[in-house]
Parts: structure tokens; C-alpha cells; sequence
């Protein structure tokens, strides 16, 4: 009350609201309140927004823009609470009214179109946790043009940037995911900018290093590890292949061969034959093998392994795998293979032998044994040879009913089976037969204890299905209705409905199989379904729509279509309602009235050709390929350029361009759909044909994504030939063929040079610069330079030496031919700067940086010729890096130098030419400076630099938080706590609105003000406000977050000795991610070395649990390095490692964790980091007490 009393008064004073109403300022003062909440007491946020809401919807016009922020306020509240369908509802609305203001000339309390941009962004972030990436993209590709700072891009661009940004928000959630989308970014980047662009350069940072630098990881990492150090270099070389091998079998079974077989070479050499290992390495050869369908070769290698494996069944020494397990697992796969060639005795002898391995099942009697394994056997085969499953299943019978009670649960089971392979047969009378003597004998078992083969209950229901969808084929209606309400009853996800509404579904779904069949009776059904829903549900539920849906379906069958296209408008009303905007259910009520209307007479055709569109777009959203199949067809059909095409044509065109657009992210979807373009173009088209040339080069294009890279090569080749034939050609084609044929050059030089096949590579990409129009006017020696060029270029990260024998080489040709300040000769300074940065040769980079810089200073900043790179942005980029390589005490007047010239170069330009605006490229120069400056403790030189910063930020931009953490730590170092704490509470501010994805600033901001706190008397109560803060975040975040804000928690309370509470937060972090991550993942690793340092600081009794959580995380550190994961936050683990060390007085084990600490910070920070230089500090500091220690002694 207080609160609305002083606000309402600060609304009367204020010269922007004092003209308002009551009413409007009771609104003003709920919205603001609700705002401030929104992030941190969502519930209550909801309850004044709503309040301010309702206020407006009373006072205002329903399109009024404040009412647009009322629902984008309710949005995020909504989201904080993890309630996203109910959030995006409320951004959309928010949307639909921005929409109406974007170009209000009235100044309001946001700016309109940045808040529209933000609806579409929030949208999208929540479409990616829902894994609904299609939606998300949209959303994206939205924002960006929206937004000031990427409108300008073209549609490839922003369709780049929008995969990157996905890439980058599930690198920690879904790796596999994320490389997919990074990959995909990349490749439009590399199609559509200069390959050393710094955007391609991110992509490849995300994508990761190439197998080289994995080896040394790996091997690194078996050194380490106390199950493996004792290894021999061989041995540690042939686990890393094996390993590697092993990961890939599934995915990439060519690439798994490969490395297995290395791996089974060097065992073979160095260990005895039948050794356990050399088993290993035949069992996953053999399910590569099994994977590729080479069915011969995987039997041989099973063998192989499986006589190995006898000789160790009994070894106590404890191998990589359970070998019993394995030697099981061969026998059930050689079954496996042996039951798809129909070599069904051999099948059963191996599934015999797997049973009597097997935990489970080897205390069955042989009998036993016979019985499952015939049962097995037919349920392989019911659904494709029903006969031989009958054969099977019947013998089971046999035996089980000789040995065991009429009425055992595995006796229903073949009278289930049996019942399945009769259906199959269309033998209907036979299969109810069977399928009511398997109901008659489930009964008995629905509540039995025991583990079954199969659950009794779902097996019960489902023989209700199966007897009722008999029943409709056979058109016994009363004795269908009767097996759908028992099965509804039994259904878990539907038992609990009510007999009316288990009536009606029964109604529906027997029309809905009827629609096609027999739409008179499906009509009859569908409308008693319809009737019992109007009486008991709401008249825009969305059964309603269904029912609606299927009785304009079938109308449309009895060609009643007048009838058919007013249900189907009624279904798609509703359905419009109450379902999100791209669903399959909409595609479904679209595509049935473009059906009706291309029924219906010719001036229908362009409202059939709408919702054909509409469909397919939906379709494509939802990945459904038939749908999408159906909908090009029928788009083909209506375009001019196209509609003249044979039915073989469009089909194989169809097939085409599905494939073309899930190349790079679904290849294995996309080689299905081109091969069968491909196929149907050779059977119609003559071979040399250039749309057969096109498919070749798709089908490389997916191969090479799946980094298939000989099949790859195999059709870029096919392409190019096809090519060669056309490049002369008048005719007019989908695509550019010289265009195409040099990019199947390019793509081939780029897999040779992945494959370390350089000389290859080199060729291709002289033929591919031959080619393209844009070089094919240079010399043969200016081509050889630039070929030399781009391979180094492509390696300067990834392999840095062999990119310097490339860029020199082409440096060396260059400066025969051309002026030794030609900006050429610059680029290759440049990037033989950047390969020995990557070898961490500083002077060496920081020597060739200043000769390019040199270069491009004489004349080629300021316009002239255009070269293939922006040569002002690369001029930049040689100061940063400098300034970067600088960033360490005693060279920071260096960096200093470089950052302050390239900033009043930028300052100098903007200058004498308004209409440049560099603002955002002057940022990471004042940030870093400002860094440097807090560093060297020039706390005033720092906050020059920082206001500076501000002055560019936009009002909200998360790197404000930045801002004022930075400024906050500028006045704590200085002593003037209450400024330091001021600016840490507005970070907070900031930083809540980003959360979680600013979490880590957000607790170093409450870390930091509890340092602060401690320098005052009444520490302990304002660090618990502090903390009491930190708890209400923290219970409006998901339990991922909750246990991050714990530790970090934990982390506070031990800077300020509060060890107790410490271990009590570092605890519940630990429980959190022990119930919700996988068992190895560096959260735990984080807890783990949290609980370590904590009591490390405790009294000697908490050593031996110190040392426990000290190994757990280094065990499970080492394990994540092991298996070549690019951990981020490593470092946080190796830093507290190293300090329990140091509390333990252990130097030389402290210094050597830091060292890790430093190592993986540097890979993941930006140099400005503040932990960099404090790890750095601590390391130099050890290294001076060791050395003393040492002169002591």
C-alpha cells in the first residue's frame, strides 16, 4: 500500500504522466510493479500485470499499444515459469498489436519495433526447448528483420545467422543437434561470403577441431588416467582408435571401420592374438559391418571375437566390457542376422546359445529355452512372413503347453502372436479365435508381480484393438463398438474418461476408418460422435473440429462438395482457435478444401492453390514428407513454368527439391528422396541429361555431409562429367551449370584437403579457379598463389603448421610476381599470424599482424580496388589480436597502443565522414581497455573507458550488465564499497532480464557484493539479504539453473568463511544434478570440486571427505577429456582443484591444477575475462613460492 501510494504520487509529479487519469496511472503503477517482478517473482508479476490489464482493456481500445506490453510482460512471466504454450499465446497477441504501431509517431514507454522484436525472439527461444526447430527458425528469421542491426542482411545471411544462433543455444543441451545447425550456418557462409570471413571462422570454432588435435587430447587424456596410464604408447594408440571407432559404429559405420581396424593392426602387433581386446575390435567390426547390411562379413568377425571370448569367460581381470555380455550379444546378433537370410536353424542354434549365456534366462530348463526361441523367432517374422511365424509360434505352444500350466502368461503370448499372424494373413476368424484365448488367459495375470517378456496389460488391450479393427473390416458394428469401449478402458491415457466420452471416441475413430471405405457409414458414426460432443463438450473444443473435419472428408468422397468444404471450413475455424499456428491438424483441414476446391469447377483453382500453400508450408514446418510430396505435386500442377511437365517429371522433381532442402540436415532423409529422383530421371531421361547431373551432385552434397567423403567425391565426379557436356549450352535450367560445375570442383578440393590429400586438392581448386568468373583472368602463378593461399587458409586453424607451408608458399610466389606491398602479400601476413597465435608463438603472430598492418596502412584503407576481403575490417582485426596477444602485465602498454590507435582510427573516421557509424565495432575495444586498465588498477583511465561504453550500449543490452559489474568492481578495488555495491545492484537489475543466459555475471554481481558487505560491520545481515535475493532467483529457475545458482552460492559463503552453509548449498547443487544429468558431465565434476574446496577449509576430520569429492571430480574431468568432449567450465573445476591443494599446502599439485585451470579458461573466455588474470596471478605467485621453497632447501 505504501508502495502504490508513493508511485501513484510519482505519477502526478512526473511531467511524461501527470496528464494521465486515475485509472490510467492504477494501470501505469500495476504494469510497472508487475515489470520489476517479472524475472524474479513471476507469480506475483502475473498477478499486477493481469491487474493492469484488465484496468486498460476497461479504459483503452483493445489494440492500444499498452495493452500490447501487458501481454509481452505476461509472456516472459510465463516463460520464467516455464508455461510456454501460455507464453507464446500472449506474445503473439503482444505482436498482433505492435503491429498497428510500428510506424506511431508518439513517443511511448518502449520503443515499439524493438519490443516486436524481442516477442519474436522470445518465441523462437522457447520453440528451441521444445525442439521445435522449424518454428524456431521462423521466428528467427523474423527477428532478424526486425531488428536495426540485421535487417539490412540478405535472406541467406539472416538464414545462416539463424542457424548459427541455434547452433549456439543447444552447444550444452544437444551437441549433436547444435553441430548439425553450425554445419548448416557454414555452409551458406562458405556459398555466400569470402571463406576467411570471420563469421565462417566462428562456425568453424563451434564445430570444433579436426582428428589431429583430437588424438592428442585423447592420448593425453589415457595418460592421465589411472586405468590407463600404465598403457604403452602403442596400447594408449590403439584404445584412443578403438574408442573413437566405437562411438562412430552406429552413425558413420565406414569411419568406424576404419579407425577399428587401426586399432585391431597395433594390437595385433603388440599383444597375443586371442587377447581380449583384439575380441573387442572383431565384435564392433562385425556391428559395423551389420550396420552397412554385409551380413557375411559381420557373421565372420562375431565368430571371430566369439572365440576369443570363450577363452575369457573366466578371467578376473576387468576389462573395458562385461565379456560375458558381449560374448551373449554376438551369438543374439549372428541370430539377428541369420533370421533376416532365413537360415532359420542356424537362427535358432544362436539364439539357444545366447539364452543360456544370458543373466535372465540361462536357469531356464532346455525346454524352456526351445519355447522362447521358436516364440522369438515368429515374432521376427509375423508382420513380414506370417506363415513361417505361425510354424515358429505353434511350436512354442507346443512345448509350453506340455511343460507348463494351460493358463501361463507366455501361452497367451503365442496365442496373441498367432492371433497378430492370422491377421496379417487376412485368416480373420482364426486370428479372434486366438486373440480371445490370449483375453481369456491376460485376466488371470493383469495383476501379477512377476516381469513378463511384454507388459500383460498392454498386451490385453491390444487384442481388444486388434478384434475390434477386424470387426470393422468385416462390418459387425455392435461387436466393434463393444472391443473399443473395453480397450478404451484399459488404455492409460484414456481409462479415465468418462462412458460418454468413451462412447463418442468409440463413434469417432470408427468413422474416421470408414471415411474412405464406406462414407455413408462413416457419416452415420461420425454425427453420433458429433451429437454426444456437442451436449458435453465446449462448441470450439477441438474433438468438435474433428469430427467437423472428417464428416467434410466424407462428403468429399461422396462428391458432395458444397457440404465438404462447409465442414471443412468449420473444422479449420475451430482449429484456428485453439492450435498453435503451424500444426499437422491445420495442414490436414488446409489440404482437404484445396482437395474439394480442385474438385469443384476451374475458377475454384485459385483458392485451392491458397490452401495447397498453406498445407505445404505446414507440412514442411512439421517435417511430414508425404504431405509435403503431395503439395509440390499439386503446386507443380499450377505453375506455368512447370504444370507442362509429365506426371514422371514432376514426380521426380518433387523428389528433388525435398531432397535438395534436407541435404545438410537431415543427408540420410535427403539421399532417400534424391536417389529416387535420380532413379526416375534415368528410367525417362537420357543419361547425360543435366538434371541428372544436378541429383549427382545433391547426392555428393549429402554424402558429404554425413562425411561419406569417397561416395561424396564418386558423384561430384558423375556431376562434373554431366556437366562438361552443358556448359555451352542457351537453354535456361534450374540452375547455373558453370556455376555448379565449379562448385562440384570447389566441394572436391575441400574434402581432399580434409583428407590430407593436398596435392588432390590443389588440382581441383586450380580447376575451380579456372571456372569462376571472378579469377578465371588471373596467371597461372597468381591461381597457383591464391590455390596455396586458400589450403592454408582453410588449416590456419586446425592444423597450424601445415597451414604455414601453404601460406608461405603462396607468400613466396606473391612477392616474385607482385609489389611487396600488394594487399595479397597483407592476407598472407595476416594468417600466418593467426597459424602461429595457434601455436601459441606470440611473437611470431604479433611480428607478421604489424607487417600486414603496415601493408594495408600505405594505401588500401580508404577505397580503390576491391579485393576479396574488407580490408578496413581485417586492418581492425591485426589491432585486436594484438592488443589480445598483448593482454598479460608486462605487455599491457602494448595492447594499450594497438587498441587506442584502432579506436581513434574508427573516432578519426567517423569524424570526417557522418555517415559512418562504427559504434559497435569501437565496443570490444573499449571493453577490453577498460579491462586492462582495472587490471593495472588505473581505476579512473578505466571508468573513462567504461562511461564511454555506455554511451554506445542501447538501453537493453545485456553487456550493460557487463557494464555496471565492471564499474562495480573498479570502485570495490578502490575501497568505496557503497559505489561498488550500487553498480553491482544495477547490474542485477540488467542481468535478471537475461537470465539464464547471463547467469554467470549475475552471481559473480551478488559474489561481489558479498565481498563488498564484509568490510562493514553489518556484513552478515547484508550478505543475507544478498542471499536471500539469490534464493528467490534461483526458485524461479529450472533445476538445471537452480543447482548452477547453488554452487554459485556455495562459492559466496566461502569467500566469506561461512563454511556450514557453504557445504549446505554445495550439497543441494549436487543432489539437483545428481537426480537430472547424465552420470559424466562437468556439473558434477563443479559440485563435486566445490564440496572439496568447502571442506578443504574445514578442520582436518574433513579431509578424507575432501578428498573423496577432490577425486570424484577429477575422475569424472578426466573421463569428459577422455571421450573428447569441448567441456566449457572445465576450468571452474581444475581452479577449486588447485586451491584445495593450496590449502592443503600442497604447491606443486596446486600450481599443476591451476595450470589446467588456465588452460581451459584461455579456450573458453575472451581474454578480458577477469578469472584469466586471476588464475595467472595465482600461478605466477605458486611458481615464486616453489622457487624460494626450493632456495630454502
Amino acid at each position: 500500500d505504501d508502495v502504490l501510494h508513493l508511485k501513484m504520487k510519482a505519477l502526478n509529479i512526473g511531467k511524461k504522466t501527470c496528464h494521465l487519469t486515475a485509472k490510467e496511472k492504477e494501470a501505469q503503477w500495476y504494469y510497472d510493479l508487475g515489470y520489476t517482478l517479472v524475472a524474479t517473482n513471476p507469480d506475483k508479476a502475473l498477478e499486477f500485470t493481469n491487474k493492469s490489464l484488465e484496468i486498460r482493456l476497461e479504459i483503452l481500445p483493445e489494440d492500444h499499444v499498452t495493452i500490447g506490453f501487458c501481454h509481452h510482460d505476461i509472456g516472459v512471466a510465463y516463460a520464467n515459469k516455464s508455461m510456454f504454450d501460455e507464453a507464446i499465446k500472449h506474445y503473439k497477441e503482444a505482436i498482433e498489436i505492435y503491429e498497428k504501431h510500428l510506424f506511431d509517431e508518439e513517443e511511448y514507454q518502449f520503443n515499439v519495433r524493438e519490443v516486436y522484436g524481442l516477442c519474436h525472439s522470445n518465441i523462437a527461444g522457447i520453440y528451441t526447448k521444445q525442439d521445435d526447430y522449424d518454428s524456431a527458425f521462423n521466428f528467427k528469421m523474423k527477428a532478424l528483420s526486425i531488428d536495426k542491426k540485421t535487417c539490412h542482411l540478405t535472406e541467406k545471411e539472416k538464414e545462416a545467422q539463424c542457424y548459427f544462433d541455434l547452433g549456439n543455444e543447444l552447444y550444452l543441451t544437444q551437441p549433436d543437434k547444435a553441430l548439425e545447425f553450425s554445419k548448416k550456418s557454414l555452409e551458406i557462409r562458405l556459398q555466400i561470403l569470402p571463406e576467411d570471413h570471420a563469421t565462417i571462422g566462428f562456425c568453424h570454432q563451434d564445430i570444433g577441431a579436426a582428428y589431429d588435435d583430437v588424438l592428442h587430447l585423447k592420448t593425453r587424456a589415457l595418460t592421465t588416467d589411472k586405468k590407463t596410464c600404465h598403457l604403452t604408447e602403442k596400447e594408449k594408440e590403439a584404445k584412443w582408435y578403438y574408442n573413437l571407432g566405437y562411438a562412430l559404429v552406429a552413425t558413420s559405420p565406414d569411419k568406424a571401420l576404419e579407425f577399428i581396424n587401426k586399432s585391431l593392426e597395433i594390437r595385433l602387433e603388440i599383444l597375443p592374438e586371442d587377447h581380449a581386446t583384439i575380441g573387442f575390435c572383431h565384435h564392433d567390426i562385425g556391428r559395423a559391418y551389420q550396420n552397412k547390411s554385409m551380413f557375411d562379413e559381420a557373421i565372420k568377425h562375431y565368430k571371430e571375437s566369439i572365440e576369443i571370448y570363450e577363452k575369457h569367460l573366466l578371467d578376473e581381470e576387468e576389462y573395458q566390457f562385461s565379456i560375458t555380455e558381449r560374448y551373449r550379444r554376438c551369438h543374439s546378433n549372428i541370430a539377428e542376422i541369420y533370421t533376416k537370410q532365413d537360415d532359420y536353424d542356424s537362427a535358432f542354434n544362436f539364439k539357444m546359445k545366447a539364452l543360456t549365456i544370458d543373466k535372465k534366462t540361462c536357469h531356464l530348463t532346455e525346454k524352456e529355452k526351445e519355447g522362447q526361441c521358436y516364440y522369438d523367432l515368429g515374432c521376427q517374422l509375423a508382420a513380414t512372413i506370417p506363415d513361417k511365424a505361425l510354424e515358429f509360434i505353434n511350436k512354442s505352444l507346443e512345448i509350453r503347453l506340455e511343460i507348463l500350466p494351460e493358463d501361463h502368461a507366455t501361452i497367451g503370448l503365442c496365442h496373441h502372436d498367432i492371433g497378430w499372424a492370422y491377421q496379417n494373413k487376412s485368416m480373420f476368424d482364426e486370428a479372434i479365435k486366438h486373440y480371445k484365448e490370449a483375453i481369456e488367459i491376460y485376466k488371470k495375470h493383469l495383476f501379477d508381480e512377476e516381469e513378463y517378456q511384454f507388459n500383460v496389460t498392454e498386451c490385453y488391450r491390444r487384442c481388444h484393438s486388434n478384434i475390434a479393427e477386424i470387426y470393422t473390416k468385416q462390418n459387425n458394428y455392435d461387436e466393434i463398438l463393444y472391443f473399443k469401449m473395453k480397450a478404451l478402458s484399459i488404455d492409460e491415457k484414456t481409462c479415465y474418461l468418462t462412458e460418454k466420452e468413451k462412447e463418442t471416441q468409440c463413434y469417432y475413430d470408427l468413422g474416421y476408418t470408414l471415411v474412405a471405405t464406406n462414407p455413408d457409414k462413416a457419416l452415420e458414426f461420425t454425427n453420433k460422435s458429433l451429437e454426444i460432443r456437442l451436449e458435453i463438450l465446449p462448441e470450439d473444443h477441438a474433438t468438435i473440429g474433428f469430427c467437423h473435419q472428417n464428416i467434410g472428408a466424407a462428403y468429399e468422397n461422396k462428391s458432395m462438395y458444397n457440404e465438404a468444404i462447409e465442414y471443412a471450413i468449420k473444422s479449420l475455424e475451430i482449429r484456428d482457435k485453439i492450435l498453435p499456428l503451424i500444426c499437422i491438424e491445420t495442414a490436414e483441414s488446409h489440404s482437404t478444401l484445396a482437395l474439394v476446391y480442385s474438385k469443384q469447377q476451374l475458377e475454384q483453382s485459385e483458392k485451392c492453390n491458397e490452401h495447397c500453400m498453406k498445407a505445404l508450408e505446414i507440412s514442411k514446418q512439421q517435417n511430414n514428407y508425404d504431405g509435403i510430396l503431395y503439395f509440390k505435386m499439386k503446386a507443380l500442377n499450377f505453375d506455368k513454368t512447370t504444370c507442362h511437365l509429365t506426371k514422371k517429371e514432376k514426380e521426380a522433381q518433387c523428389y528433388f527439391d525435398l531432397g535438395g532442402e534436407l541435404c545438410l540436415i537431415q543427408p540420410d532423409k535427403a539421399l532417400e528422396l534424391t536417389n529416387k529422383s535420380l532413379k526416375i530421371r534415368l528410367e525417362i531421361l537420357p543419361e547425360d541429361h543435366v538434371t541428372i547431373g544436378f541429383c549427382h551432385q545433391d547426392i555428393g552434397a549429402a554424402y558429404e555431409s554425413k562425411t561419406m567423403f569417397d561416395e561424396a567425391i564418386e558423384h561430384y565426379k558423375k556431376a562434373i562429367e554431366i556437366y562438361e557436356k552443358h556448359l555451352s549450352d542457351t537453354e535456361k535450367y534450374q540452375f547455373n551449370v558453370r556455376e555448379l560445375y565449379g562448385r562440384c570442383h570447389d566441394n572436391i578440393a575441400m574434402i581432399y584437403r580434409r583428407q590430407s590429400k593436398y596435392d588432390d586438392s590443389f588440382n581441383f581448386k586450380m580447376k575451380a579457379l579456372t571456372i569462376d568468373e571472378t579469377t578465371c583472368h588471373l596467371t597461372e602463378k597468381e591461381k597457383e598463389a591464391q590455390c596455396y593461399y586458400d589450403l592454408g587458409d582453410q588449416l590456419v586453424v586446425t592444423s597450424p603448421d601445415k597451414a604455414l607451408e601453404f601460406i608461405n608458399k603462396s607468400l613466396e610466389i606473391r612477392l616474385e610476381i607482385l609489389p611487396e606491398d600488394h594487399a595479397t602479400i597483407g592476407f598472407c601476413h595476416q594468417d600466418i599470424g593467426v597459424a602461429y597465435e595457434n601455436k601459441s608463438m606470440v611473437d611470431e603472430a604479433i611480428k607478421h599482424y604489424k607487417e600486414a598492418i603496415e601493408i594495408y596502412e600505405k594505401k588500401y584503407l580508404f577505397g580503390g580496388k576491391r579485393y576479396h576481403f574488407n580490408i578496413m575490417e581485417l586492418y581492425a582485426i591485426c589491432h585486436y589480436n594484438i592488443g589480445r596477444l598483448s593482454f598479460n602485465p608486462n605487455d599491457y602498454d602494448i595492447a594499450i597502443k594497438y587498441y587506442k590507435k584502432q579506436l581513434n582510427f574508427y573516432e578519426n573516421l567517423m569524424e570526417t565522414d557522418v555517415t559512418c557509424d562504427f559504434t559497435n565495432k569501437i565496443l570490444p575495444y573499449l571493453i577490453n581497455l577498460s579491462n586492462i586498465y582495472i587490471n593495472k588498477k588505473e581505476y579512473k583511465l578505466a571508468l573513462d573507458c567504461l562511461k564511454k561504453t555506455k554511451n554506445i550500449l542501447p538501453d537493453n543490452d545485456m553487456r550493460l550488465g557487463s557494464y555496471y559489474l565492471n564499474m562495480g568492481i573498479c570502485y570495490a578495488n578502490q575501497r568505496k564499497y557503497e559505489e561498488g555495491i550500487e553498480n553491482y545492484q544495477k547490474a542485477v537489475k540488467i542481468l535478471e532480464k537475461h537470465l539464464p543466459t547471463a547467469q554467470e555475471d549475475y552471481a559473480l554481481c551478488y559474489m561481489n557484493m558479498g565481498a563488498c558487505y564484509a568490510q562493514y560491520e553489518q556484513s552478515w545481515s547484508l550478505l543475507e539479504i544478498s542471499l536471500r535475493s539469490f534464493e528467490k532467483y534461483v526458485l524461479t529457475l529450472m533445476d538445471e539453473d537452480a543447482a548452477d545458482a547453488f554452487n554459485y552460492a556455495a562459492l559466496c559463503l566461502v569467500k566469506l568463511y561461512r563454511y556450514n552453509e557453504a557445504i549446505e548449498y554445495a550439497i543441494k547443487s549436487l543432489e539437483i544434478r545428481d537426480e537430472i544429468l547424465p552420470l559424466i558431465c562437468i556439473e558434477k565434476a563443479e559440485s563435486h570440486s566445490t564440496l572439496a574446496l568447502v571442506y578443504s577449509k574445514q578442520q582436518l576430520e574433513q579431509s578424507e571427505k575432501c578428498n573423496e569429492h577432490c577425486a570424484k571430480a577429477l575422475e569424472i574431468s578426466k573421463q569428459l577429456i577422455s571421450n573428447d568432449k569441448d567441456t566449457p567450465n572445465m576450468w571452474a573445476v581444475f581452479e577449486n582443484i588447485g586451491e584445495v591443494y593450496m590449502n592443503q599446502n600442497n604447491l606443486q599439485s596446486a600450481r599443476k591444477y591451476y595450470r589446467q585451470a588456465f588452460k581451459y579458461i584461455k579456450r573458453d573466455k575472451p581474454n578480458s575475462h577477469p578469472g584469466i588474470q586471476r588464475i595467472r596471478k595465482i600461478i605466477n605467485a605458486l611458481s615464486k613460492s616453489l622457487i624460494n621453497e626450493s632456495i630454502s632447501l
